[in-house]
């Protein structure tokens, strides 16, 4: 087996960051299609009985195929578009597979597409498709610039 080559993870990040407590806890890494990670629902994702709420299955897909995008762009990239599609429940304390890719790109635009499935049946949980932009440096630095609201109350 190959040494996974891990993306990045931004500490306070409710996809990736290690430090968020609450968070997904996803760590992307490079595979031949694009990018992969494993994902376990905690009882703090959950909505109906025992499953993750959709919300966060979305949340799952949004971040693997931002980051999948991002990282064969070579660009700091923003969802504009995200269309999910929903096939079986996603259970929690179940090991998962997500995958997410680029599946076209241009100057104007670029468009990704990931799934999750469940590791142990194989079954096919959900699959996103979207668009999304490339931030120019301007725009980025917007992001950046804005304060943490919570920084004034610690």
């Amino acid at each position: 087996m190959a040494e996974r080559v891990y993306t990045h993870t931004t500490k306070g990040c409710f996809g990736c960051g290690e430090d968020n407590t609450y968070g997904l806890g996803l760590r992307p890494y490079k595979d031949e299609a694009g990018l992969m990670a494993e994902f376990v629902a905690q009882p703090h994702h959950q909505g109906f009985a025992r499953v993750a709420h959709g919300g966060i299955v979305a949340a799952v897909l949004d971040e693997i195929v931002t980051t999948a995008v991002a990282v064969a762009s070579e660009s700091l990239v923003a969802t504009r578009s995200l269309d999910i599609r929903y096939f079986s429940p996603l259970r929690l304390g179940r090991r998962h597979v997500v995958r997410g890719r680029l599946a076209k790109g241009d100057a104007a635009l670029l468009e990704g597409e990931g799934e999750i499935v469940d590791e142990e049946t194989g079954a096919r949980i959900a699959s996103a498709r979207g668009t999304f932009v490339i931030l120019t440096p301007e725009r980025a630095a917007r992001f950046r610039e804005l304060k943490d609201e919570t920084e004034d109350k610690r």
